[in-house]
């Protein structure tokens, strides 16, 4: 135990190094970096520098996405997919992140209340939220907030590899900006059931 100890002191003071830097971009990837060890490093200070944070598949949940959201305020883009945010953490990133123009927030917990709150962010121009526990509600506010902000390209949502029916909230004059992955995917198929 104490070797599995030693190894979360690591992976956490490898990231408080990163974080200390005055850098403006931050990577840490996969690493089990822990809520606790995030918290431990950031110790309620800000880092106005940092433009760009990416801790995907990590060990991340709302008490993270609060203090990126308190003391990280410049961030330009954001990747936490992979992670346990749910709609009190996408509420905040929404709120307290206006700079931010890409946030990567896939594969988390965020239902209708937290997609309604990403959906009203006006500098965003990229946004990857499939993954997520979002119902017809959610996707439709995603969509609305979406169809104010002429910027914004929204991947699409799946489940289990497929496409999902979702996306129909997604307004007419949106659909040019709707990325498309797997590239084998038929769009106009998609189209012409997003019509009916």
């Amino acid at each position: 135990s104490s070797r599995g100890g030693s190894a979360a002191e690591g992976v956490a003071q490898e990231f408080a190094n990163l974080l200390n830097g005055a850098t403006q971009k931050v990577v840490f990837s996969g690493r089990g970096l822990t809520e606790a060890a995030f918290l431990q490093a950031v110790r309620d200070r800000p880092f106005p520098q940092l433009r760009v944070l990416k801790l995907p598949a990590n060990k991340l949940s709302d008490r993270a996405a609060h203090c990126i959201a308190m003391y990280m305020g410049n961030l330009e883009e954001l990747w936490v997919g992979g992670n346990q945010i749910g709609d009190s953490g996408a509420k905040a990133i929404a709120e307290k992140l206006v700079r931010l123009e890409k946030l990567s927030i896939r594969n988390n917990q965020v239902s209708a209340e937290g997609a309604r709150g990403i959906g009203m962010m006006g500098n965003l121009r990229g946004v990857r939220i499939y993954g997520n526990k979002m119902n017809e509600d959610g996707h439709r506010a995603l969509g609305d907030g979406v169809a104010s902000n002429p910027h914004c390209r929204v991947d699409p949502i799946y489940t289990d590899g497929q496409l999902s029916s979702s996306l129909v909230a997604v307004p007419a004059d949106v659909r040019s900006r709707v990325g498309f992955n797997p590239p084998n995917y038929d769009i106009l198929r998609f189209l012409r059931d997003y019509a009916r």
